[in-house]
């Protein structure tokens, strides 16, 4: 790029960007209902010196450390925009219409030199276009983001570990399985298996909409690893249907507890905890019959020795 190009547009950068900001107003690029002038002029304040900045050097590989300062710029006010309401078109847009801008202003001192002129505006329009660009990578990767935050948030949604009873806990499933909600789905069981201290997890499948082979080994590896932290794994929401797929599918569901409906694994659950509390009750009655017959034993001997 020719000297010239550069000293005119540091030297009128004022007149180009009352220029600028006056193209974008009267070409509708403008939003008047999500921000000012204000700050239509703000913005285009900035770009336009972090523009002539990085054009004084003669470097125009965007890749380089001359271009980071001007590229964060881009990035904050697409982030800005976005949040504004503005779309991904209409920020490039902002950036895009720089071109005919400095397309006037050009004229005046390469009028009676068209090759020249097209040359100049070939190159800075080049860079403009890379500099446009960054906004629609911006945009995306906002979007993305928001897409895998939302997605996320819907995963939790949709398996929730509900405290059914004491030392119950629910696992209702609705939907598709894969590696990574299964993955999930295991780590909220076992954290609430950890925290709670609860010794029974009732895994509920009637909400699953399709049951395969690949579906039900995640079920049961989160079924496995609740056992391997002490509890007691039933599922429940054994279909008639799923019950011949399982069959059909030739899947072993080894020792893992199964159900048709919650209510009867909610059953079968309160029979194991009451089942258990009867088992250490009759430990305890077994003790203490030890002990008093230990007792009668020692004074048994005591009443000889006298």
């Amino acid at each position: 790029m020719k000297n010239d190009t550069v000293e005119l547009i540091a030297e009128k950068e004022e007149e180009i960007l009352n220029h600028w900001v006056e193209a974008q107003l009267n070409g509708n690029l403008h939003r008047e209902d999500l921000a000012d002038k204000a700050d239509l002029l703000r913005e285009s304040n900035l770009f336009l010196e972090e523009f002539t900045k990085v054009l004084s050097p003669g470097n125009f590989d965007v890749t380089s450390e001359e271009f980071i300062p001007i590229k964060k710029m881009i990035v904050e006010i697409t982030q800005k925009r976005t949040l504004l309401g503005y779309t991904a078109k209409e920020t490039a847009l902002f950036i895009f219409s720089l071109k005919n801008t400095l397309m006037f202003f050009l004229k005046s001192i390469y009028d009676k030199k068209p090759t020249l002129l097209l040359t100049e505006l070939r190159t800075l329009n080049e860079l403009i276009d890379e500099l446009g660009t960054i906004t629609f990578d911006t945009f995306i990767a906002d979007r993305e983001e928001i897409i895998r935050r939302q997605r996320k948030e819907l995963l939790e949604a949709s398996t929730p570990i509900i405290k059914l009873w004491d030392g119950i806990l629910g696992v209702p499933i609705i939907g598709t399985v894969d590696s990574q909600r299964s993955q999930q789905i295991m780590d909220k069981l076992l954290n609430a298996i950890n925290d709670t201290g609860f010794s029974i997890a009732i895994i509920d499948i009637s909400g699953v909409s399709t049951l395969d082979t690949l579906t039900a080994q995640h079920i049961l590896k989160t079924s496995a690893a609740a056992r391997l932290m002490g509890a007691t794994c039933i599922i429940s929401g054994i279909s008639p249907s799923i019950a011949q797929t399982i069959i059909s599918l030739d899947i072993d569901l080894g020792v893992t507890k199964t159900k048709g409906t919650m209510s009867e694994a909610i059953q079968m659950a309160l029979q194991i905890i009451n089942n258990k509390k009867e088992h250490k009750l009759g430990l305890k009655h077994g003790q203490d019959s030890d002990i008093e017959a230990g007792k009668s034993i020692v004074n048994h001997h005591s009443k000889r020795n006298l």
